[in-house]
Parts: C-alpha cells; sequence; structure tokens
C-alpha cells in the first residue's frame, strides 16, 4: 500500500530584498535569471508544495522580509512559524547596508528555531556574491561564513555563496535537498555499484523537474569542483528552450576521442548521466547498461514510498539488471548460465526435500550471436522455487575463454541485487 506523501517543512528566510523569491523561482519554478526582476516583493508568508523525487513533498514557506512581517514572526506567529521545520535557510545580501539588523533576525530565528524544533538543519546563503568584485569574493565570503557559524551556536550552520546568475545557486540547493532525501545512502550505495560495474568514471543521477543534483559517483577526483553544478544549469536552460518550441528533451549524447557522456532518462523522477573514458565502449552498450539499470532503481524509489513488504520465499521470474560487454561475441561462443537455491526459507517449500533442489541448476546454453534484450528476457524465469542466493555466470565455456578474455555479463536478482559474477 502506498504511504502519503513525506512532507518535509522548508523554511525560508531572509531581509525584504535579499533573493529569496527569485532563488526559489529559478529552482522550483523554471524561471530564467533576468525573468525575475518582475517578480514582487512577498507580502507576509507564500506557502508552496513542491513535490520532489515523487513521494518527496517539500513545504516550502517563503517569508516575506519587511521588518513587520519580520517582527510578527518571532512573537504571534512564533510557534506557527517555526514548528516542525526540517531545515531553515537564511539568505544574507552580501551588499546589505544593514548588516547588523540582519545578524540580529537571524539570531532571533535561531532562538526560535532552539525552542520550536531543535533538530532543524540550519543553512545560510550568502546571496548576491555577482556584486562582489572577483578577487575578494573568497576573502569575504571566509568573513561571513566564520561569523555565522560563531553565531550559529550550538546548532550547526552550513554556509554557502550563492547567485541566480551561476551554478552556486544549484550547488547550494542540491547539497540542501540532499540532506531531505530518505534512504539516500542506500541511494548512493546502489549507484556506486552500478557504475563500477559498467566501469563508469562518473555516474550522477538529477532530479527530473529541477535537474539538481541529488547522488553521484566518480572513480577519481576532477579538476573542477562545480561540473556538476554547471551541467545541472546548461540542461535546465536547455529543457526550457526546448519547451518553448513545444518539444521535450529526452537524452544526449556527447562523443569525442577522450570520453564519452550520456543523459537519458532513469526513473519517473530522475535523469542520470553517466561519462565512460574507456574509447572501447560502443554506445549500444552503455544505453542497455543505463536501461537494464531503470527496473532496479524504480524498485527502490517504490519500496521508499510502500510499506516494507515481508520478503518472498517464491517467485516466478528474475532478470538480469546490468550487462557489461566490451567487444562482439563470436558465432561460436557457448555461454551457460545458472543458479544456486536452497529451501531454507520459511515457507511451504521447507518441507520439501532439499535435494529436490540441486546446488547449481543450468538455466540455459546460449550460443551467439543473439539478440540480447530477447535473449535476456527468455533467460531466467524459474517456477516456484526458493529465494535465490546466489546467481552464477559460466562465462565462456572452456573451449573458448583463451579466445575471450574480456567478456562480463553481470545478472542480479530481486533478493541479492548488484552481485557481481
Amino acid at each position: 500500500m502506498s504511504s502519503p506523501a513525506m512532507k518535509k517543512k522548508v523554511l525560508l528566510m531572509g531581509k525584504s530584498g535579499s533573493g529569496k523569491t527569485s532563488m526559489r523561482s529559478i529552482i522550483f519554478a523554471n524561471y530564467i535569471a533576468r525573468d525575475t526582476r518582475r517578480l514582487g516583493a512577498t507580502i507576509d508568508v507564500e506557502h508552496s508544495h513542491v513535490r520532489f523525487l515523487g513521494n518527496l513533498v517539500l513545504n516550502l514557506w517563503d517569508c516575506g522580509g519587511q521588518d513587520t512581517f519580520m517582527e510578527n514572526y518571532f512573537t504571534s506567529q512564533r510557534d506557527n512559524i517555526f514548528r516542525n521545520v526540517e531545515v531553515l535557510i537564511y539568505v544574507f545580501d552580501v551588499e546589505s547596508r544593514e548588516l547588523e539588523k540582519d545578524m540580529h533576525y537571524y539570531q532571533s530565528c535561531l532562538e526560535a528555531i532552539l525552542q520550536n524544533s531543535p533538530d532543524a538543519k540550519v543553512f545560510c546563503l550568502v546571496h548576491k556574491m555577482d556584486l562582489v568584485q572577483e578577487d575578494q569574493r573568497d576573502l569575504i565570503f571566509k568573513e561571513r561564513e566564520e561569523d555565522l557559524k560563531r553565531l550559529s551556536r550550538p546548532l550547526a550552520c552550513t554556509c554557502f555563496r550563492t547567485s541566480i546568475w551561476d551554478e552556486t545557486l544549484y550547488k547550494a540547493w542540491s547539497s540542501i535537498v540532499y540532506q531531505l532525501i530518505p534512504n539516500v545512502q542506500q541511494l548512493e550505495t546502489n549507484l556506486r555499484n552500478f557504475a563500477q560495474i559498467i566501469e563508469a568514471d562518473e555516474v550522477l543521477l538529477f532530479e527530473r523537474a529541477t535537474f539538481l543534483v541529488i547522488s553521484h559517483y566518480q572513480c577519481k577526483e576532477q579538476r573542477d569542483a562545480h561540473r556538476f553544478e554547471k551541467i545541472s544549469n546548461i540542461i535546465k536552460q536547455f529543457k526550457l528552450s526546448c519547451s518553448k518550441l513545444a518539444a521535450s528533451f529526452q537524452s544526449m549524447e556527447v562523443r569525442n576521442s577522450n570520453f564519452a557522456a550520456f543523459i537519458d532518462v532513469f526513473t519517473s523522477n530522475t535523469y542520470v548521466m553517466v561519462i565512460m573514458s574507456d574509447p572501447s565502449i560502443p554506445s549500444a552498450a552503455t544505453l542497455i547498461n543505463i536501461r537494464n539499470a531503470r527496473k532496479h532503481f524504480e524498485k527502490l524509489e517504490r519500496e521508499e514510498q510502500q510499506e516494507p513488504s515481508p520478503p518472498l520465499s517464491v517467485f516466478s521470474s528474475s532478470r538480469p539488471s546490468f550487462i557489461r560487454i566490451s567487444r562482439p561475441l563470436s558465432s561460436s561462443t557457448v555461454l551457460a548460465f545458472g543458479y544456486s537455491a536452497t529451501a531454507s526459507i520459511k515457507s511451504s517449500l521447507e518441507r520439501q526435500k532439499r535435494s529436490e533442489y540441486p546446488k547449481l541448476r543450468m538455466l540455459a546454453v546460449l550460443r551467439f550471436p543473439i539478440l540480447l534484450p530477447f535473449m535476456f528476457r527468455m533467460l531466467i524465469s524459474p517456477k516456484q522455487l526458493p529465494a535465490v542466493r546466489r546467481a552464477y555466470c559460466v562465462t565462456p565455456s572452456s573451449a573458448t575463454t583463451a579466445s575471450f578474455p574480456s567478456l562480463m555479463i553481470y545478472i542480479s536478482f530481486p533478493m541479492s541485487p548488484f552481485l557481481q559474477m
């Protein structure tokens, strides 16, 4: 049974004119930076519910920053505003001439948060950094960050420099939203396993509507620490351009002599980006891997949205999650596939003799070439079997091992995903 939407209350606060509504409109309402100039001042509190990753709903409270409203937040509306807050985002205009008043209001927010939502996460955005001379930005931000962290104690405060005119806005909001994603560690583990199986240099997951980076894996450090957010910004602008032409963005492939990059629809709530540096890997192999991984990540999302169900002891079919093939198969190559099963799960099958389930059952012996999608649809469909504990892939047969050193096929079952053969 589907569980109700998981709502997270997010407070967006700061002095009037600091840029709160502009950044919200860019991230969640598909505004472009120059169009935010026509946005008016926020009156009192504007509520918006943003569905994020399907089941996660951000209950965003954009609080007007005029002095009258700010005073009311700390007096008559104190409990209503600051109760059950998951995240406080406080925006500072880096060029504000009333820094002392800004700090006073921020400290009042912290006191109210400590009283009503002591477990809330606090983020400070030092905004409009594009107005500061480039050679002064690091110094000014460092000074503000030190002041804000000192003022925030005993609460922990994470600071970001931001501007609506570059990728820093996406960097900040990706980091903030990351803190709200349920089971994010499980998502990252599966993403890492996926990347290692297909031998990708990097894999990124983008939220489908906002194109914020929600998870990524990289096998080595890269020179540009902000490249993910730059890609978010570029692709989102491209998506907006497509929509103006009554077209929709689906996928993209960029390839040169050094690397190949693939951006494709992944799950119903995400896009995936895969970076491959091995030029010998054909595009078709990577696209097959992405397609086969979709089912597993869709299942992860569904599990987050549903109540936990008891483990199944019998299943009617299983399918591979990933294939990694680095060179064409010979027509004389013979592959044998099998699985090992036990009858140890508590079910009616437990009453049957263990000897009825051999240690290894051969499911198929296949001769190439055949159509890969057809092969993997037909490969594994055991009936009335106990849950698979481990899958084996004997590849290739001894007669062809010497001539086929780099073939790898990976099979994963529902009970043990991402199992490498």
